[in-house]
């Protein structure tokens, strides 16, 4: 294997080839902190020690490179005056050996090998459970995201987690992953169509994703709202039962999906929350209101809390008493003649 440096160590030789009488004696290199068939995962970082020594000179005056299989990872450096050199490297089942090589300065050169046994890792995994394809989501709302991340070898505060969406670029979000490898956010998305990519890496650098597509729609609008029946102003009698029915639509969600609230300024609350029929009907049959002038109120609202509000006025009352004194039932009069009648 030839060093990076071996034109400059050329010139060393040459002119140490006219210093007569000097004998010179190979460098010595040893790596100490592993031995052939150890076992190492697979693009995992590990530190590597070694010690280089020489004869004739000192052991800072040496040069000491680190490969990879013939890949130079650690350049020529001078080991410690204790001779001590050190290097980090990642094998991988195609790059399982490391060799240590020593110069001295007269050119001359040593070098130790050791071969690993390279375990196979697996890649971390990584699966998008937050916003999912068919939720409703606003431009002007945050979008919560939830993933769950996990790796075989690594645990899930040392895995890292990168987001992006192919319309917004890199997303930036304000979240934390805890310790089961449950990822928690929340960010801004625009309107559109987004393809959302969740990439988790671990420490050997090999990567998991998972993606999903969802839809942004524009910022959220208010429902609409109308109350059909009763007409307003209108009036029944005590303990009459009351029908009352609505048309209701949204523009960003199905009309089913709402929920309506009927209320009486005097009686409150009338029957339950419901939610209208697919056609954005909503209908109420009600015994009666108590007696009173009543302001009665539909309340409409979304997923998101924005409302629509309509409201009647109506009036439950006693009926009048009527009774007929004059003439009495089954009285008789004569054609012509005058009749009183009372009541």
């Amino acid at each position: 294997m030839r060093s990076p440096l071996f034109p400059f160590l050329l010139l060393i030789l040459a002119c140490n080839d006219q210093k007569l009488g000097r004998f010179n004696s190979p460098p010595v290199a040893a790596i100490t902190s592993h031995i052939d068939g150890d076992e190492v995962l697979e693009g995992y970082p590990i530190a590597v020690r070694g010690s280089a020594s020489d004869a004739n000179d000192a052991s800072e005056s040496l040069l000491a490179s680190w490969y990879l299989g013939d890949t130079l990872v650690c350049e020529a450096l001078a080991p410690t005056s204790e001779g001590l050199t050190t290097c980090t490297l990642s094998p991988t089942p195609s790059a399982d050996s490391i060799t240590l090589e020593v110069w001295d300065p007269d050119g001359s050169s040593a070098s130790a090998k050791v071969v690993f046994q390279v375990a196979p890792t697996d890649p971390p995994q990584a699966e998008i459970l937050d916003p999912g394809s068919e939720d409703r989501l606003y431009s002007d709302q945050k979008v919560s995201f939830q993933a769950r991340v996990s790796d075989n070898e690594d645990a899930a505060s040392e895995l890292s987690l990168a987001w992006r969406s192919d319309l917004d670029g890199e997303l930036s979000l304000d979240g934390a992953l805890d310790s089961s490898g449950l990822f928690t956010g929340a960010t801004w998305l625009s309107a559109g169509q987004h393809a959302l990519t969740l990439t988790v890496t671990d420490l050997s650098g090999k990567t998991g994703a998972d993606q999903v597509v969802v839809t942004v729609g524009p910022p959220n609008s208010s429902p609409s709202c109308e109350i059909l029946s009763p007409e307003d102003g209108g009036a029944a009698a005590s303990g009459s039962s009351l029908v009352l029915s609505a048309q209701v639509s949204d523009a960003d969600q199905p009309a089913d999906t709402l929920t309506a609230r009927w209320t009486s300024s005097l009686d409150g609350l009338i029957g339950t929350e419901q939610n209208p029929a697919s056609d954005g009907l909503v209908s109420l049959s009600w015994p009666g209101l108590s007696a009173g002038a009543h302001t009665i109120s539909l309340s409409i609202e979304d997923e998101l809390g924005a409302t629509c509000t309509d409201t009647i006025t109506w009036t439950v009352g006693s009926l009048p008493l009527v009774s007929i004194s004059r003439p009495s039932a089954g009285e008789v009069v004569n054609q012509g003649s005058t009749a009183l009648f009372q009541g």
